[in-house]
């Protein structure tokens, strides 16, 4: 590796350790070339979030994503253009990463720049599919995960952890001016976005988040029940992921979901014994155990 591609590599793991939260604890069991990759895939889409959630002008903001691709599509083809993006056309060259997937994780993020409103859950879920399945196709490639049934996992997957990333953050969101949650549900249980923006203390609130917290977990078992055998060992890190995102699910709901107060997380000490968990049930043992559907 020459000193320019390594100090491109360099600058995406600074942003991958400094931003990365739980999907840091994907990186942490990979080798040293696939644990690259995976860095330069989470800069780019970093600095995409980024410029989307410090957006003073939205026009401004939906040029420079599209100028994100200009920039990957001028690296792919052998034009340096930007310290991240160099290392990017390394990692898609090395693991045929799909360009398609960094169209789809931008148009994602363009629809929080125009900010659109979700009538049904299957528009929401479209969204999730671009900003979240995205990314697990492109972690999948360099994991080296082969069989058909990867695709379905990592995509199943995203919806869930995007679904519990809007159930978590619902009060943040809500400060932002941006309400996730599609119309349909806040409609079955009589209330409005103005409702969930002020943080009324007037409304129903549990059962709205049981009907969030039950759409999560209802593709958090379709994606166990893709997860191909052959596939186990090389999808350990995405394990890992699924996990941490399904206890911090479960604490949501233990909790009596205090989204508009606080953002829940689990301890450092509780990531680091369920990322061991999974490493010697997945990795070692090549164990598929049943779905948990909930703590006990």
């Amino acid at each position: 590796m020459d000193a320019e591609l390594r100090k491109a590599y360099l600058a995406c793991q600074t942003i991958a350790r400094n931003e990365a939260g739980n999907f840091f604890w994907a990186f942490r069991f990979l080798p040293r070339r696939k644990r690259w990759a995976l860095s330069a895939v989470y800069a780019f889409c970093r600095i995409a979030d980024d410029l989307v959630d410090h957006a003073a002008d939205p026009h401004k903001a939906r040029q420079d994503l599209h100028q994100m691709l200009a920039d990957l599509d001028a690296a792919l083809s052998g034009t340096t253009n930007g310290t991240i993006y160099l290392a990017l056309a390394d990692a898609c060259g090395k693991f045929d990463i799909p360009r398609q997937l960094f169209e789809d994780l931008i148009r994602g993020v363009e629809m929080d720049v125009e900010g659109i409103e979700y009538g049904s859950v299957e528009d929401l879920e479209l969204y999730c599919r671009r900003v979240a399945s995205s990314v697990g196709l492109m972690s999948i490639a360099i994991f080296g995960a082969r069989h058909p049934d990867s695709k379905k996992y990592a995509d199943e997957l995203g919806v869930a952890l995007q679904w519990t990333n809007i159930l978590r953050d619902v009060g943040d969101d809500a400060d932002r001016n941006r309400v996730y949650i599609p119309n349909s549900l806040l409609k079955r249980r009589q209330i409005s976005r103005g409702d969930v923006l002020t943080k009324s203390n007037s409304v129903p609130w549990d059962q709205l988040f049981d009907d969030v917290y039950g759409l999560a977990l209802s593709h958090y078992q379709r994606a166990h029940d893709c997860l191909p055998r052959s596939d186990l060992r090389k999808l350990v890190p995405a394990e890992i992921m699924q996990s941490i995102y399904l206890a911090t699910l479960h604490k949501i709901r233990r909790l009596n979901y205090p989204v508009f107060h606080r953002r829940v997380s689990l301890s450092i000490l509780t990531k680091i014994a369920i990322s061991l968990w999974v490493v010697f049930l997945r990795g070692i043992l090549g164990a598929h155990p049943r779905f948990r559907c909930s703590e006990k």
